[in-house]
């Protein structure tokens, strides 16, 4: 599994014209009172938050790698949830191709965040879908033979920002999880409840190298750890 830095008004990091590709630089967590949310974090990680205009809070890791982000509240009925942004120098052009390839369009210790994993119906579609609008290399590594789920790894291709996976979904329903890389699941799943976080998913090997963990913040949403398996 694999920074932007804080430099507009509203926090996201300035864009870098000079982009192999279309990077993942920044996420938002969406929900009520992002304060809350905020400081759990903050508390958790150790990442820097900081209110700006508009009731918008942003957060540093300070990690030196992977990408920074903000916490908010939902607009009108729209539901809790993760959201990941690609990076563009030119927006439009990349809109509209979203939108020839089906997709709608709307108008969005210092462990690093550097891992994005997006869950769906129809993994390879997304796979099509993503490699045609941004360039991404996917590499399938879970084929779905015998009832398992499907599941490829993507790289941005770019020095900077989060890389991630696509795959199926359990449910079936489209999600994005977000993942921070740490030195000890087991210290921060007992801190992130000690927090009055919930633990959903204790760690877990995925292969040999790798183990993931998931909770869930006091708000219930979602929130990914992984490390290097003992």
């Amino acid at each position: 599994m694999g920074p932007g830095t804080l430099g507009r008004s509203d926090g996201r990091p300035d864009l870098e014209e000079d982009a192999l590709g279309n990077p993942i630089t920044w996420f938002e967590i969406i929900g009520p009172d992002p304060e809350k949310t905020a400081a759990f974090y903050a508390e958790l990680f150790g990442w820097h938050t900081d209110a700006v205009e508009g009731g918008y809070i942003t957060l540093d890791t300070h990690a030196g790698r992977g990408m920074n982000g903000g916490f908010t509240t939902p607009q009108g009925q729209a539901a809790n949830r993760s959201i990941f942004y690609a990076e563009a120098a030119d927006l439009q052009p990349l809109l509209d191709k979203a939108g020839s390839l089906g997709s709608p369009v709307s108008a969005g210790d210092n462990p690093p965040i550097d891992w994005v994993e997006i869950g769906c119906a129809e993994p390879e579609k997304a796979w099509d879908f993503y490699r045609d609008l941004f360039g991404w290399t996917i590499e399938g590594d879970m084929s779905g033979e015998d009832g398992a789920p499907v599941h490829g790894s993507f790289d941005t291709g770019a020095p900077v920002g989060a890389r991630g996976g696509i795959g199926s979904s359990p449910d079936g329903e489209a999600r994005v999880d977000i993942y921070a890389a740490v030195d000890d699941l087991a210290k921060y799943l007992e801190r992130a409840a000690g927090l009055g976080g919930s633990i959903v998913m204790p760690a877990m090997k995925v292969d040999e190298e790798t183990e993931i963990a998931m909770f869930t913040d006091p708000r219930g949403g979602t929130f990914g750890l992984y490390g290097s398996a003992h």
